[in-house]
């Protein structure tokens, strides 16, 4: 037989990129001693082999351009090389017999190892019996046959090889395994009996082959089944071209190298594929069992690399099912803040060039991606009745990945808006396309597919049950549903699994899935839209489905706790006053019944005592707002609500150890939260998870676990804060004067811009900036005993945003807020801009007349409006016991020197309305110090900010009043109604300039309306229609007011609870 040479190069040009013939010749190891035929029929035969044409009629062709068929393509061979024609033509008979194993046209490639028990731990896939093996038979024997002296060392090891597959085809995997035990693995895999990217292939096909024999043999072992597999995967260095490409998350951000990819084997080299994709997936299914999880991720990850470049119809199945376990291993496999890069990570090697979460990051979206291409190209819109699985399930998937990156949200919501064009109104998408929407301030959207989901789930549980009873209400009522029964918890399975209904089965979501949509759904439309009544209909549906069964005691207690939420906002929106106290009342009763259903849940007492402080049981209140703190005491909303219950009992020094308490922890807080989000390494390891197996024994996925409850947003922690120092600044004011207010007032203001500033968190890390707490009565630290409450260990249960109604609204943009700059002199330049606040930058008597506003309002509804957040004077003057009156109100009050000037940049508008809040609480403070000008100047700083927030009109309307300009406070209050109509300061402040002028008729119809509505709890109001009535000789009704408002005077909060704190704490 003549010497075969495998050339490294080709010599034409001494290149690998070359596609010359002589050069592919080369690639295929045909040296030219074989002459010119034989290395054509070479070259020929070799491609035959990679691209495994053992079904084709014609794998070949002459010099010439014509057909040649299998026998007289080795014939020909044979004759110009003297190469061994019957190690390939029974190569060629095992081979096609084993391909015929695929029973259906999906199974082309043979059988794609991705049955429903191909992956079940220790358990035999099925294999689809060989219709006939005489063939094979006769193969196996001829090569056995064959006398060792005709065949070169190649050539035997090829029969070797051959001889073991067909023993696999023939089920004796233990003579296989006898077999490729006594072969020379250390040989050169290049080197067969046809040498080049045949040989190679060969081999590759021999290590998979062995590797499924361990594991089918009558001893499975799986362990060297995973070597060999591996070992199959080390193979691809020996190819001419490596065909493994550098997926594009590993390369720099920068790089474009996608002309000088390898490209991925393709039809050309369909045998390699073939088995390649085999042993990918048989190791990740054995991998998948293990708690081996990198080792895992590295085989899938390799097996995707390759597969980016396949053909969409090779293996569809398979990649499908592979495609699922990538994800839900992705998921698993989040990285801990300032986590290393595991290497290597692909089987092959590879290097990670950025951070493990950045990194984690890019190869999901780009899983995202390629998910996307397979199953558009692999799945096609079902018939009537049938279902897209894969898409469903890859969209259940997708949905999980924001629970850990928010990033990602997006990137989640786009793919299920793609699903819905490949499936027919899917529950399971549906119900995850509302979530996601609703945490993205898309309200429109989010209703009108929250709407659509509950309409079809309905829809789907009557036609499966035509006496179904659960249907959504025409309208509220003033009744109130009830629970009939206890349920209770969720059956557990072995593993410790919480058992459910199958997702797919019939596309009917479990009554769990349906009952937490339902909140979900709740929530948006009450604390997003503001629509309380509609949300009321949702929250009593999720009642009637609680009592249809299967539904845990935690799951009932979050009913409860939602439509006592509810109830709650209904008494103070939409109820008269026959209504409101039914409305109280059944609010407490739902909340008391949540926390008994789940006394584990502080956020149930935190809106318990919410309820209970707005109907003004302060006692009750108090009670359940420390057994929040018992179960979370690093809640910053709950020590607010707990400071602003103690200034109702007059508690004054308890709610500043309160506030005091409150900023500490949540310092505490934002450290640890700013080294995560900073992807830095932490100290106690948070997020950190131990590995577990993919897979169950029976080899399907396990049930992924839950992502940390995700941290709100940094702005919405910002908020919490800001909002707890502004009550501890009203607070200050009372104890040690507005002085001392002032001066914490401009810390807060520095506070706001280096928590705002872009890049400051890496900035203070860096630069050490030193805390702005308030250094007075210091609260405990981290761990340390709260007073009056008992040490426990807590699970942080983080506050959810509260958005604007608005859907246009864009959400806040966190990172590109610039320093607050304070400017107190530096207004000239804005000022004539702004039409409606009087400038101190010109003349005092001149004074510019109050606008009507633009039609574009902010709704009444915004949770985010803070109307009266400037404190006790934000409205009327007080006659509570609060600053106004403090024992310092009489002392001098000096402002505060004029901070540095910079230049200011566009906020968000929940940040500017924050900041006007800021501005209008200075400007209150001012104004009780005799400050008239600085206060004149917060108040345009406030009305710069958020021209259409009511409290701007109603602090200039007392700013006017105190400056004897009784026209000019008329058009402010009178403004701040235009903008609010039932805003109570702004009604009470033109009551008392009616009731100054003589007008006692019209304050009495303006005040009789308020305090029927709005005003139902507004003191001043009260007082105010006890002065009028007076004034008509109404005695008897003058003293029933006063009284009452004496009443609620002696249980008020320093800044009124809407105010101060949102309804909906998560």
């Amino acid at each position: 037989m003549t010497a075969l040479i495998c050339l490294p190069t080709c010599i034409n040009c001494s290149s690998h990129l070359c596609n010359t013939p002589s050069a592919t010749m080369s690639r295929l190891g045909v040296g030219h001693a074989a002459g010119t035929k034989g290395a054509h029929y070479t070259a020929n035969l070799g491609s035959a082999l990679v691209r495994g044409a053992w079904a084709e009629s014609n794998p070949g062709a002459t010099p010439s351009g014509g057909a040649l068929p299998w026998g007289e393509l080795l014939r020909k061979w044979g004759k110009h090389t003297g190469g061994n024609t019957e190690v390939v033509g029974a190569l060629r008979s095992i081979a096609a017999a084993d391909l015929r194993r695929g029973s259906t046209r999906d199974e082309v490639d043979g059988p794609d190892g991705a049955g429903p028990d191909a992956w079940a731990h220790g358990a035999r896939w099925a294999r689809t019996p060989l219709s006939s093996t005489d063939d094979v038979k006769a193969a196996v024997q001829g090569l056995m046959a064959l006398p060792p002296t005709k065949l070169s060392e190649a050539e035997r090891r090829s029969a070797a090889l051959t001889s073991a597959y067909g023993f696999y085809v023939l089920a004796d995997y233990d003579s296989a395994l006898s077999a490729y035990g006594s072969f020379e693995w250390t040989s050169d895999a290049a080197d067969g009996v046809v040498p080049g990217d045949a040989a190679v292939t060969e081999r590759v096909r021999a290590r998979a082959v062995q590797g499924m024999c361990f594991e089918l043999a009558s001893r499975p072992d799986t362990s060297l089944a995973l070597q060999c597999y591996i070992e199959a995967i080390k193979l691809l260095d020996k190819l001419s071209s490596h065909p493994l490409p550098t997926p594009a998350y590993l390369q720099p951000a920068n790089a474009n190298s996608a002309a000088s990819r390898p490209t991925p084997p393709g039809v050309d080299q369909r045998e390699l594929m073939r088995y390649l994709s085999t042993a990918l997936t048989r190791a990740a299914a054995i991998a998948a069992h293990t708690s081996e999880s990198h080792l895992t991720l590295r085989i899938l990850r390799t097996y995707h690399a390759l597969a980016a470049g396949w053909p969409p119809t090779f293996r569809a199945r398979q990649r499908q099912r592979m495609l699922s376990l990538y994800l839900a291993a992705l998921f698993e496999a989040f990285p801990p803040a300032g986590a290393t890069v595991p290497e290597p990570y692909l089987l092959s090697g590879g290097v990670a060039n950025r951070t493990a979460r950045v990194t984690w990051r890019a190869e999901v979206v780009e899983a995202l991606r390629y998910g996307q291409r397979l199953l558009e190209n692999t799945t096609a819109f079902p018939e009537a009745g049938k279902l897209n699985v894969p898409v469903i399930q890859f969209a259940d998937q997708v949905s999980l990945f924001p629970d850990h990156e928010r990033s990602l949200t997006r990137d989640a919501i786009a793919i299920l808006w793609w699903a819905t064009s490949l499936t027919f109104q899917s529950q399971l998408i549906l119900r995850r396309l509302t979530c996601l929407l609703a945490t993205t301030g898309e309200t429109i959207e989010a209703r009108r597919v929250f709407e659509l989901y509950v309409d079809t789930v309905l829809k789907a549980r009557l036609a499966e049950n035509p006496e179904s009873t659960l249907a959504l209400q025409r309208q509220t009522t003033i009744e109130d549903g009830e629970l009939t029964d206890n349920p209770n918890d969720e059956p557990i399975d072995a593993n410790g699994h919480a058992n459910k209904d199958p997702v797919l089965h019939g596309e009917m979501d479990s009554n769990k899935d349906f009952v937490m949509t339902l909140l979900v759904g709740t929530r948006l439309l009450l604390s997003e839209i503001g629509d309380a009544k509609e949300a009321w209909r949702y929250a009593t549906l999720a009642g009637d489905a609680v009592r249809q069964g299967g539904i845990s005691r935690k799951v009932a207690a979050l009913v409860e706790e939602n439509k006592g939420v509810v109830r709650q906002a209904m008494s103070t929106k939409d109820a008269d006053r026959v209504e409101r106290p039914k409305y109280q009342a059944q609010a407490i009763n739902h909340l008391r019944r949540a926390t008994v259903l789940d006394p584990t849940s502080a956020r149930a007492f935190y809106h318990l005592a919410y309820a209970e402080g707005a109907a003004r049981s302060i006692q009750p209140a108090l009670q359940a707002v420390r057994e929040a703190l018992e179960l979370d005491d690093h809640s910053v909303r709950s020590w607010h609500l707990l400071a602003l219950l103690l200034t109702a009992t007059g508690d004054w020094e308890g709610a500043l150890k309160a506030c005091e308490a409150g900023v500490t922890l949540w310092e505490a807080d934002d450290e640890a939260l700013a080294a995560e989000e900073g992807d830095l390494p932490t100290v106690n390891g948070h997020g950190v998870t131990p590995p577990r197996p993919l897979l169950s024994p029976q080899g399907v996925l396990i049930t992924p676990t839950p992502a940390p409850i995700p941290h709100p947003s940094r702005f919405r922690r910002l908020e919490s804060v800001i909002q707890l120092r502004m009550t501890q600044n009203v607070i200050t004011e009372k104890l040690r004067g507005p002085d001392i207010a002032l001066e914490q007032q401009q810390e807060l203001f520095l506070f706001f811009s280096q928590r705002t500033e872009k890049g400051e968190r890496d900035e203070r890390r860096r630069s050490g900036t030193i805390s702005t707490r308030v250094p007075s009565i210091r609260g405990p630290s981290r761990g340390s005993p709260v007073p009056g409450l008992a040490p426990t260990d807590v699970t942080v249960q983080p506050p959810s945003p509260t958005r604007a109604a608005t859907p246009a609204r864009p959400p806040v943009n966190e990172s590109a807020v610039e320093d607050e700059p304070r400017r107190l002199h530096h207004k000239k330049s804005l000022l004539p801009k702004h039409l409606h606040v009087p400038s101190v930058a010109r003349s005092h008597s001149h004074t510019r007349s109050a606008s009507v506003p633009s039609t574009t309002l902010r709704p009444e509804s915004v949770p985010k409006s803070r109307a009266a957040s400037a404190a006790s004077g934000s409205g009327a003057p007080s006659i509570a016991p609060t600053a106004v009156h403090s024992h310092y109100a009489g002392a001098g009050a000096r402002g505060p020197p004029p901070p540095p000037v910079k230049q200011v940049v566009r906020r968000a508008p929940e940040e500017e309305r924050l900041l006007s809040d800021l501005w209008l609480m200075s400007a209150a403070s001012f104004r009780r110090a005799g400050k008239l000008e600085q206060s004149l100047v917060a108040i345009e700083e406030a009305e710069t900010r958020d021209p259409e927030n009511p409290a701007v009109w109603v602090q200039l309307g007392l700013w006017n009043r105190m400056a004897d300009k009784v026209e000019d406070a008329q058009m402010a209050f009178t403004k701040s109604l235009l903008l609010r109509p039932d805003y109570p300061p702004g009604a009470v402040g033109v009551a008392r300039l009616h009731v100054t002028a003589g007008a006692i008729d019209l304050a009495h119809s303006l005040l009789s309306q308020l305090v029927q509505d709005r005003g139902w709890d507004v003191p001043e109001a009260w007082f105010t229609l006890s002065s009028v009535c007076e004034r008509q000789d109404r005695h008897a009704r003058a003293r029933e007011c006063l009284l009452y408002a004496l009443q609620l005077e002696r249980t008020r909060t320093c800044r009124a609870l809407p105010d101060a704190l949102p309804r909906w704490n998560e």
